[in-house]
């Protein structure tokens, strides 16, 4: 989508009874509290939305479109798969998600396939009021099998992840978290630090928990520093010895651009199709969840 929404698009989305994936990718960042239009009213209508099983979303606040839905008085949720990007200038928390745990709750019992990820762009322009979640708050999820998450803050990684491993009473298929250590930007780093961090988080004892654990650590490339590569291949070595030592873990490096949230032009020719498609083994993996 442009800067602007389109005043068609409520029309269009209810128009597709049959619709049973959506994705929303839009570079709409300057005014990030603007309002959607309204959906339009459908005479005798009994359901909204009724086969919608699949939600992607890549925008600055995704609790726009999450809210929206979750307002229609029609709307039954159901979703089993949700994979969400926010784009933040911001480091530090998970973004513009307020809506995010009133959508989890709504489609608890039906959610398989939850991926949530924070995307850092100095370029976007968030007003005052417009405040990051410092952590996220999943709640009871009886049936996700696989769990996602991505962001430059490590703590913000820690908290939610203890938090909803310790809530979590079934055991996760897989769990994959994509580190982003390395801010060029920031120019901060501490390697021993952010082992002590996620070897907190990741306490053996979650190991019941959960069948498989991926970490993917996202590493810059930027032609002036070529040093961002070593210092992942030093992370990588021995990040979670215990983990290892039962056959649960798996890590890997994975270089590329940092993909920017822009028009639909620039997303089809750089992730539909160009073999200069950033990230390009995770993003993949979240096609096929």
């Amino acid at each position: 989508m442009s800067h602007v929404w389109c005043s068609d698009l409520p029309q269009l989305i209810t128009s597709l009874p049959h619709l049973d994936s959506l994705a929303i990718f839009t570079n709409i960042f300057r005014s990030v509290r603007v309002t959607l239009p309204d959906f339009p009213t459908m005479q005798g209508q009994q359901s909204f939305l009724p086969n919608l099983r699949m939600l992607r979303l890549r925008m600055a606040n995704p609790s726009l479109i999450l809210q929206w839905i979750l307002n229609h008085s029609c709307y039954t949720p159901q979703i089993d798969t949700l994979d969400i990007m926010i784009c933040h200038n911001s480091s530090t928390g998970w973004g513009l998600v307020e809506a995010l745990q009133p959508f989890l709750k709504a489609n608890s019992d039906t959610l398989k396939n939850l991926s949530i990820g924070l995307d850092y762009d100095l370029d976007l322009h968030h007003e005052l009021n417009d405040h990051t979640i410092p952590q996220l708050h999943m709640g009871n999820l009886p049936n996700l099998r696989s769990l996602t998450l991505q962001t430059h803050d490590i703590d913000a990684l820690r908290q939610s992840t203890f938090s909803f491993l310790t809530g979590h009473q079934s055991v996760l298929d897989v769990l994959t978290l994509d580190l982003v250590p390395f801010i060029p930007v920031e120019g901060s780093y501490d390697e021993d630090q952010f082992r002590e961090i996620l070897r907190e988080c990741l306490n053996i004892d979650f190991s019941n928990k959960v069948k498989s654990l991926r970490v993917n650590i996202l590493c810059p490339v930027i032609p002036s520093n070529r040093g961002y590569l070593g210092l992942a291949q030093s992370l990588s070595v021995g990040l979670l010895p215990k983990w290892e030592h039962i056959g649960k873990l798996e890590v890997r490096i994975i270089r590329g651009r940092k993909w920017q949230v822009d028009s639909v032009e620039y997303i089809n020719r750089r992730i539909w199709g160009s073999a200069d498609v950033p990230y390009t083994e995770k993003f993949t993996r979240i096609g096929t969840l």
